[in-house]
């Protein structure tokens, strides 16, 4: 047995008991083991409210990932019916308009025709990309069959065809290193769709920074990968961009449709490979191309 004694005051704050309370050993033992479980009780109840709001979390991540992927999904079906109508109506008086420019720039040598082509390219290159987005597969790949092709001479009419696109510009290329012949297998027709546009991403940069054309390609082959490098010397990408900068839609330039990228990088992963941006502000920017040379 245990006791316990307390002294008893009346309201003169005089003692007048005193107050026994006995216990058994079982008793206290008892009420340890209580306390005991209530302490474990509450570790398990803390332990399993934390399970439970991670995997509300985790819950809660996949329905709003769902949900952007069926805004995506009901975006691009709405988009397709659209563009097989705009696009039509857009094409046909840009090409006018583009060729009533190219007659006056002969006539007259305007500065201001040569503004109107431009800007025509640039609105036929916007609508181009909604088109490849809405259209089956979204990149245009689906159906055609990987083929080898020499990576080098690629980049060597993709350089071509980037200086035809700016003829009133003057384009400075960074030094760059492209072997003569570097084979590989995959589509070719979708990696010129994707160097042509991170040049003109470049370039674009450039311009609307108020600087001079400067770019590069670097061609780095080695035994199962090649990498490509395309650089430019433009304002560079804000960190806060960099996150972003591959989802649909998603532009820092107010004449860009937000697709090239986008379009770019599932391109990229069609042949197996991956795609990165390292930009720096007011330095440029640096996006690298990795491939299989041959994939599986």
């Amino acid at each position: 047995m245990k006791s316990a004694f307390a002294p008893l005051y009346d309201s003169n704050g005089i003692k007048t008991a005193v107050l026994g309370v006995e216990a058994s050993v079982d008793y206290f033992d008892a009420l340890s083991g209580l306390k005991e479980n209530l302490y474990y009780s509450t570790v398990l109840s803390m332990a399993g409210g934390l399970v439970l709001g991670i995997i509300f979390l985790l819950i809660q991540r996949s329905i709003n990932r769902l949900q952007q992927h069926l805004f995506l999904n009901e975006t691009q079906s709405y988009l397709g019916r659209m563009v097989a109508v705009v696009s039509h109506e857009l094409k046909n008086p840009l090409a006018i308009i583009r060729a009533s420019a190219e007659r006056l720039k002969k006539k007259h040598s305007s500065p201001e025709s040569v503004f109107v082509i431009e800007e025509v390219d640039r609105l036929n290159e916007i609508v181009s990309g909604y088109l490849d987005f809405a259209g089956a597969g979204a990149t245009n790949m689906a159906g055609l069959n990987p083929e080898e092709f020499n990576l080098s001479d690629l980049v060597g009419n993709i350089k071509k065809h980037f200086r035809d696109k700016y003829p009133y510009r003057e384009i400075s290329w960074t030094k760059e290193t492209i072997p003569d012949k570097v084979f590989i297998t995959g589509y070719s027709r979708g990696l010129r769709q994707v160097l042509l546009n991170l040049l003109i991403n470049g370039a674009d940069s450039c311009l609307a920074a108020g600087r001079p054309i400067k770019v590069g390609v670097a061609v780095v082959d080695s035994e199962k990968t090649v990498t490509l490098t395309v650089i430019d010397h433009g304002p560079g990408i804000p960190r806060k961009h960099l996150k972003r900068i591959f989802e649909p839609f998603y532009t820092t330039r107010q004449a860009g449709s937000g697709l090239g990228l986008h379009l770019s990088k599932k391109i990229v992963e069609e042949m197996g490979g991956k795609i990165i941006i390292k930009s720096k502000e007011q330095i440029g920017t640096e996006v690298v191309v990795t491939l299989p040379k041959h994939p599986t």
